[in-house]
């Protein structure tokens, strides 16, 4: 006798069906790399960079931090902390204030006597990265400082608030710390601080 059908009078509609969902999901894409992967991939090369720059002593995810406790130093106007012995970072601080049609921010080499200090960081702390200081009293540094002056500069606002979003500060991240490391390979203009030597005493050219 014919063997039983294992589903009954309804068992080539079953398999039909089933078949479909397999060739679906043959067919489907891998889905993109999410959150948890991006963020291992952006820890990765943070951990390289970070080798070859020695620790930048910040929480990767958070770029403002407070070196002096919580305290908040005021400025009128919001300052551009910047080496003024790399040729790539007195023409990225010429840009800004370039863009800067309205005078919201003042350009400082971290060289000049008592900068660091003046606005409430460390010489180590301003050789590692660039630094923005607002009038708010809030710290920025390295992408987190560059996007910060853009946004000043530029009179847009959401410059800064893209930075917020997850995916965009880890890409910006990592994008700062890979020209951090090669700024001396990356075209740039006359340092500022052999163009100007006595507004950088004790700054090593």
């Amino acid at each position: 006798p014919p063997s039983p059908r294992p589903f009954g009078p309804w068992g080539g509609g079953i398999k039909y069906i089933l078949g479909g969902v397999a060739r679906l999901r043959r067919a489907t894409p891998p889905k993109p790399p999410g959150e948890n992967q991006l963020r291992n991939s952006y820890e990765i090369i943070r951990r390289r960079e970070e080798k070859r720059l020695g620790p930048a002593g910040h929480d990767p995810f958070q770029a403002r931090i407070a070196i002096e406790g919580n305290r908040r130093m005021k400025v009128e106007k919001t300052v551009l902390l910047f080496d003024g012995n790399c040729g790539f970072c007195t023409r990225a601080a010429q840009w800004v204030k370039r863009w800067d049609r309205k005078d919201r921010i003042r350009v400082v080499p971290f060289q000049q006597p008592g900068a660091p200090e003046r606005y409430g960081l460390t010489r180590e702390a301003c050789e590692q990265a660039a630094w923005v200081i607002t009038p708010d009293g809030e710290r920025h540094r390295g992408a987190a400082a560059i996007l910060t002056a853009l946004s000043e500069a530029l009179g847009c606002p959401w410059i800064r608030t893209l930075y917020r979003v997850p995916p965009f500060r880890w890409i910006a991240d990592a994008g700062y710390a890979w020209v951090a490391a090669h700024r001396g390979l990356l075209p740039g203009t006359c340092p500022y601080c052999e163009e100007h030597p006595e507004e950088c005493a004790g700054g090593s050219l």
